[in-house]
């Protein structure tokens, strides 16, 4: 087996393990012995699940399309499927009345317009479900930030094309980080109203992570906001996304 591949395998077993298709254990046994035994049984295994989870043909094999999925840049939460790696209930606010604060800007971005982009995108799930949101200058319940690597939350970022932001739950244990938005400064954001190639799109991903931050897990509908990997601007909540907020929230 050549390094090249012994190094993809690694990369695969820790994503499969970071996004909730296998266990902890599971991923230090296949980092110790990923060829042989019980252990290659348990990374066919994780695999099945992570192509049954996306609506991959169910091979039990990194092929290509696996791979190049399990490639692209994507939210950091977890999938839900088995224990996720963050919590174990996704909650709902209480109120109907929502705060967030954004805490710090992007070096390379236009503040006023990020900041736009993020109202916008509260503005649209607002739109669809019984909560209204409120910008406040402290103790805001959504609080929003960007940051680099090991950024505070024991949730460290890789840096350019890994994962491109996360967002904490309602009900998450520790609570002060519960709903919080973290984005990683060390991507190319774009506030543009069409996204330049090689950058992303700020306000899709700020959708997404909103949705995080309300409640709503993964899914596996490539079309909706809540899918987990980036493959363009998303920029309209999709019928599926309308139905699972309304559900928890009320229309």
């Amino acid at each position: 087996m050549s390094d090249n591949h012994e190094a993809e395998l690694e990369v695969v077993i820790a994503r499969l393990n970071a996004f909730g298709f296998m266990s902890s254990e599971t991923a230090d046994i296949l980092h110790e012995k990923p060829f042989s035994g019980p252990g290659n049984s348990k990374l066919k295994d994780a695999i099945a699940l992570f192509q049954k989870f996306y609506r991959l043909p169910i091979t039990k094999e990194l092929d290509h399309e696996t791979l190049k999925l399990l490639g692209q840049t994507r939210c950091g939460i977890p999938d839900p499927v088995g224990p996720p790696a963050l919590l174990s209930d996704t909650g709902k606010w209480p109120q109907r009345r929502v705060t967030y604060q954004i805490l710090n800007d992007h070096e390379n971005v236009n503040g006023t317009v990020l900041h736009h982009n993020i109202q916008n995108a509260f503005s649209a799930w607002a739109e669809k479900c019984n909560l209204f949101f409120v910008e406040v200058e402290s103790d805001a319940l959504i609080q929003i930030s960007f940051g680099r690597q090991e950024h505070g939350d024991g949730f460290p970022f890789a840096g350019k094309l890994g994962d491109l932001a996360h967002a904490f739950y309602p009900s998450w244990v520790p609570t002060y980080l519960a709903g919080d938005i973290h984005f990683d400064a060390d991507e190319s954001w774009s506030v543009e109203e069409i996204c330049p190639t090689g950058m992303h799109d700020f306000f899709s991903v700020a959708l997404h992570e909103i949705g995080h931050a309300l409640g709503l897990e993964h899914t596996s509908d490539r079309d909706a906001v809540m899918y987990a990997y980036y493959d363009g601007p998303k920029r309209q909540l999709l019928e599926s996304d309308i139905t699972r907020i309304q559900q928890k929230y009320g229309s």
